[in-house]
């Protein structure tokens, strides 16, 4: 049902997402955008323990996913390099009685060895972020190389294989879906400022933790079923609870998990 965030994606400013916090904010209303952020927590929840009692959100946006972390006690440190979303994570975790226990960095992937070598934070988030840098699996290893022991690391990626069936159930020409699979790469951006880029599939996500010495704790699709459901003439009216049970039962099935719009790794240094 959607494009998630890379439906505002802005490739021409200095950060991706500079300026545009107005409609980022607006997306992250949305239903689909509702159902991703639900089920990408609700997986990340089964690993969390007390023990994880400090965090980095790398690309925070808004501080959705730190609104959560810091309403269970957690120490959250935010880290995203447009300006306005730091500002809607401030307005957003002030609301909520939270910034007390939240920090707002501004910054980007390239920070993060700093800020862990301060910091030595128990929980590291990578939520759609590897998308936009220009060497994904660069920016990968040196955030999880300076982890700490006992860090858990929860990473989310696009998945060009539930981009092309979210597309397919909408009725994009087949010829189209064709040159989309055979390139392997996934699409971002809208509204004039579509771009791919690179996949990046999970077993070479999986195996770069390994090589990091992180164990894999779970692997999770998200969104397998809810874009297919959306495009049916009745698949606006489908009740959310319904979806999001169905859509979490999908995302841990190991064959149809591959099919999720997006794909979540959580693993952890031991």
């Amino acid at each position: 049902m959607g494009d998630a965030v890379n439906a505002v994606v802005n490739p021409a400013a200095p950060h991706a997402f500079d300026g545009l916090a107005d409609r980022y904010t607006a997306l992250m209303a949305t239903p689909w955008q509702r159902l991703r952020h639900r089920l990408i927590t609700a997986n990340l929840d089964r690993h969390l323990t007390a023990a994880h009692r400090s965090w980095l959100d790398v690309g925070a946006g808004d501080g959705l996913l730190a609104a959560d972390l810091a309403a269970q006690g957690r120490r959250v440190t935010l880290l995203e390099p447009a300006a306005d979303l730091r500002a809607a994570a401030r307005q957003r975790l002030t609301a909520a009685g939270l910034i007390e226990r939240c920090d707002i960095v501004a910054g980007t992937v390239d920070d993060v060895p700093r800020l862990v070598a301060r910091r030595a934070p128990l929980g590291l988030s990578l939520h759609n972020v590897l998308e936009y840098v220009p060497d994904a699996v660069g920016a990968l290893a040196a955030c999880l190389r300076p982890l700490p022991s006992g860090c858990l690391v929860s990473v989310v990626v696009g998945n060009p294989y539930g981009q092309l069936l979210a597309a397919a159930a909408r009725g994009a020409d087949p010829a189209d879906l064709l040159d989309q699979l055979r390139s392997g790469t996934l699409t971002v951006g809208l509204d004039g400022h579509r771009f791919t880029r690179p996949a990046l599939p999970l077993e070479e996500l999986a195996g770069l933790m390994r090589a990091a010495g992180l164990r894999v704790l779970g692997s999770y699709g998200v969104r397998v079923l809810n874009d297919v459901l959306a495009a049916a003439p009745s698949g606006s009216g489908a009740d959310p609870d319904a979806v999001f049970a169905l859509d979490l039962a999908a995302g841990q099935d190991p064959v149809l998990s591959r099919t999720g719009r997006y794909l979540q790794l959580v693993g952890q240094r031991p």
